[in-house]
């Protein structure tokens, strides 16, 4: 289960990409909408496959050291994710209300995902240990 989540979010990832190449291209959405969307997704994908780096990682560890990376690991992430909005608002020039409502919208997708995955990760693992 826990690699078609992977699977099917890559595919996502790339449908989603293409999807808004092809808009782009055809001239249904303008270059900073376009942009925005490139960037919030470069963003919060990188932070999506960062927590389930995380998840990984603290999966089979005891319960105190799986809670600090996994809650540790979210606020750092939160972190970074607001300093790339930070620099992307001030550093690029987009219309910052689509690029954050953007961030936002493929943030909470992806926390849902996470969500999803990290219910199923640890019940894998409790049942394998508890039968």
């Amino acid at each position: 289960m826990r690699h078609r989540i992977k699977k099917y979010t890559l595919a996502g990832i790339i449908v989603i990409l293409v999807v808004s190449l092809a808009l782009y291209r055809l001239g249904y959405i303008e270059a900073d909408l376009f942009l925005s969307i490139i960037l919030a997704k470069i963003i919060t994908t990188s932070n999506f496959f960062l927590g389930l780096f995380t998840y990984d990682k603290g999966l089979n560890k005891d319960d105190k050291s799986f809670l600090l990376l996994v809650l540790g690991g979210q606020m750092a992430r939160i972190f970074v994710v607001l300093i790339f909005i930070i620099l992307g608002s001030i550093l690029l020039k987009l219309n910052n209300n689509i690029f954050i409502l953007v961030v936002f919208i493929f943030y909470f997708s992806f926390l849902i995902l996470e969500i999803i995955y990290l219910i199923n990760a640890r019940s894998n693992s409790l049942t394998k240990y508890y039968g």
